[in-house]
């Protein structure tokens, strides 16, 4: 008993053998399908890339490069991974594989996997079992000597394992640091269900959208370019009755946001913006009898040091004076308003009190530099945005200077 179940543990390891050299074959030509598969793959979605930007992200080019680069890709898989592990290997012919690589072991592992196979499918014993035994026994102290066939393919394996890491890290990278671009089409054809991806990538942003103005008032439009550049951005205005656009250009700050503001709107409008060929949503200001910022008036009162009177600044909302300067502030509105307020960025919110002549006013000291925007009350009590942002910069201190008046030279 003992001595057949040392005999069926030597079959069983001669077998592994070979298993072990099956795996390893598999292996190589399944990491080498993969690497041709990423590499042509990669260079496939780099093409789709360069031609979905080209033509501006449309939904036809989206649609056929996601088409073309999901079969493509598909279709590589099946054929370079898929494909050549298909064939069932039998152990003999693995065994046999071993042996052109393994020179010494002299036929001795295909015979020893014959026999048994042999044996194994046969109801009637066709040799004697002491030979098969032997035969097994000889095969795995020659198989031991080289190392249980481990050095088949090993090479190719590692070769093919290193070619794949190479793939994928020259993939990665030149994914993170390549062009946009190849980013937006990787993300479009990995998310093929995303139908809304495309428009997010190549298009324009425009604030404050779909907006209600007060008659007369004025509006801050401002527009941000995803996914691409351009030298000029220009602004379409026409009122809401024509069919003719008005182009202004628009400026761009330092933070790369363009923008345009729009005075004195008098009547429902509608207005777009337009870049390199790419154009946003159109939108519509709608206008509304709220009141509205039509003139502010400023009274510079300097700090008593100073000794310098006051200095009155009309039609204009931009405060630069000294710090401590206290800066008396007369709003003109579009419509009458029993109040309103004036909110200082990072600071206090100033009450504005009507007076006699239908104006309001209040009183601002300058602290530090930002911004403030009035506020009005409309026909239903709420507060409504009465202007945009006017700027708050102080000035410096500077020490006092002395000039001769006369006799003005030497004397």
């Amino acid at each position: 008993m003992e001595n057949v179940h040392g005999t069926s543990r030597e079959q069983s390891q001669l077998l592994g053998v070979v298993h072990g050299v099956r795996t390893r074959y598999r292996a190589k030509l399944a990491l080498r399908g993969a690497a041709i598969t990423i590499a042509a793959g990669w260079a496939l979605i780099a093409a789709g890339g360069a031609l979905m930007d080209a033509f501006h992200y449309s939904d036809g080019v989206v649609l056929a490069v996601r088409i073309v680069a999901i079969a493509a890709i598909l279709g590589m898989i099946a054929w370079f991974v898929v494909r050549p592990l298909l064939p069932k290997l039998h152990d003999e012919q693995v065994a046999l594989y071993l042996e052109e690589h393994e020179r010494s072991l002299s036929a001795t592992v295909i015979t020893a996997v014959e026999m048994q196979n042999a044996e194994r499918v046969s109801s009637v014993p066709l040799r004697s079992p002491a030979l098969i035994d032997r035969l097994t026994r000889t095969a795995l102290e020659r198989v031991r000597l080289t190392g249980d066939g481990r050095a088949v393919d090993a090479g190719e394996l590692k070769m093919n394992g290193g070619i794949l890491a190479a793939v994928l890290g020259a993939a990665l990278l030149l994914t993170m640091f390549g062009p946009p671009a190849l980013r937006n089409a990787l993300k479009l054809v990995a998310i093929p269900w995303r139908g809304d991806a495309a428009a997010s990538l190549f298009s324009i942003s425009v604030e404050p959208g779909n907006a209600t103005v007060a008659k007369g008032g004025d509006q801050m439009v401002s527009a941000n370019l995803r996914g691409f550049q351009s030298d000029r951005v220009e602004l379409l205005v026409r009122p809401a009755d024509s069919t003719s656009w008005t182009r202004v250009p628009m400026i761009a700050d330092s933070t790369g946001t363009y923008a345009f503001r729009l005075f004195d709107i008098a009547s429902k409008t509608q207005y777009s913006v337009e870049a390199n060929g790419v154009r946003s949503n159109t939108y519509t200001l709608e206008v509304s009898n709220l009141p509205f910022v039509r003139q502010i008036d400023l009274q510079y009162r300097y700090p008593a040091y100073t000794q310098l009177p006051p200095t009155d600044v009309d039609s204009t909302g931009d405060i630069a004076a000294l710090q401590g300067t206290l800066v008396r502030v007369r709003v003109a509105p579009t419509v009458p308003t029993s109040g309103g307020r004036i909110i200082v960025e990072g600071g206090d919110t100033l009450k504005l009190a009507p007076s006699d002549d239908g104006k309001l006013m209040a009183m601002l000291r300058v602290q530090k530099p930002g911004f403030y925007r009035v506020e009005l009350q409309g026909p239903d009590g709420r507060m409504v945005t009465g202007s945009l942002n006017y700027t708050i910069d102080v000035l410096p201190d500077r020490p006092p200077t002395v000039q001769f008046a006369k006799p003005g030279r030497d004397s």
